[in-house]
């Protein structure tokens, strides 16, 4: 598996104040022989982008295990969590939550 950090700016793409970045982690099959369909994890109860790819338990990669099997798997941290942008809390809503999300994954097919 190929991994490979980015951030990705959501500024002006949700309503709320300040340049605002997501933080993701694309992962990639080591070998690629054509159209690669691509999986996107949001953890949610507070949990960053990391969880996807624990790596102290040898098979407890949820990431390893679908580049495995043919996918592409892009964690990635919410706004307000992680290694993302903290913005005003209280400005958060579900809208502009979905919204960065939604820009972060087309930032990332589009890439």
């Amino acid at each position: 598996m190929r991994s490979y950090e980015l951030t990705i700016d959501v500024t002006g793409t949700t309503g709320l104040q300040g340049d605002l970045r997501t933080a993701v982690t694309v992962h990639l099959p080591d070998r690629v022989d054509g159209p690669l369909p691509m999986m996107f994890g949001f953890p949610g109860g507070g949990f960053g982008r990391r969880y996807y790819d624990v790596q102290t338990l040898p098979g407890y990669s949820e990431a390893q295990f679908h580049t495995d099997h043919g996918f592409g798997f892009v964690e990635c941290d919410h706004l307000h969590v992680g290694d993302s942008s903290h913005p005003d809390t209280f400005a958060l809503t579900y809208e502009n939550l979905a919204e960065a999300n939604h820009r972060t994954v087309d930032s990332v097919l589009s890439g």
